[in-house]
């Protein structure tokens, strides 16, 4: 999985890496993506709001969370290692209570970590969640004030005929006084 990160990073280069569906680690959580989302629906944003550019800040706060992510898949891997020597320590040594201590103390970090990552991505998806509930907003008003729009100009508000509404009836009233007049010289 490649990951470019850096400053003024764009949609671009962070829409680089795998889709989360694909990356085994990723699979527990689609929020990650929510930087991407951010990055995709900032420029919307920036037409209502005088806003600067998330792309420094989001790239800090995945290059953290990727940080984080390391450190938990060492913790993880310590603690595979440690749980596959208190099978081979006998039950009297020493080192059995000091494997115990280390995996307890590597549980701790690892429910540490997991916390950290649980915040670090709620953070994310959070502002994903505000700048597309944001979005979808001004488009419902948008799409409002067209329809307004619309129907102002449709209906007629003051109930006045339209001009073009007598020019049947005055048709009619022109041929039949125009056919009443010739069946009369006719006659």
């Amino acid at each position: 999985m490649k990951l470019f990160l850096g400053e003024g990073a764009t949609s671009t280069l962070v829409g680089r890496r795998a889709p989360a569906a694909s990356v085994p680690c990723d699979q527990d959580d689609f929020r990650r993506d929510a930087a991407v989302l951010t990055l995709h629906h900032w420029p919307s944003l920036r037409r209502h709001l005088d806003l600067d550019d998330p792309s420094p800040t989001l790239a800090t706060a995945l290059w953290d969370l990727a940080g984080i992510l390391t450190d938990r898949a060492r913790v993880r891997e310590s603690q595979l290692q440690l749980g596959a020597l208190d099978q081979g320590i006998p039950a009297g040594s020493h080192l059995r209570a000091e494997v115990a201590e280390r995996v307890l103390r590597a549980q701790a970090r690892m429910s540490q970590l997991d916390a950290n990552v649980e915040r670090q991505v709620e953070h994310l998806a959070r502002l994903a969640d505000e700048t597309a509930e944001f979005i979808r907003e001004q488009q419902a008003l948008r799409k409002a004030e067209a329809i307004l729009r619309k129907a102002d100009y449709l209906l007629d508000t003051d109930n006045t005929p339209h001009p073009g509404s007598t020019t049947a009836a005055d048709l009619t009233d022109r041929t039949t006084a125009v056919l009443a007049a010739y069946q009369e010289l006719t006659r």
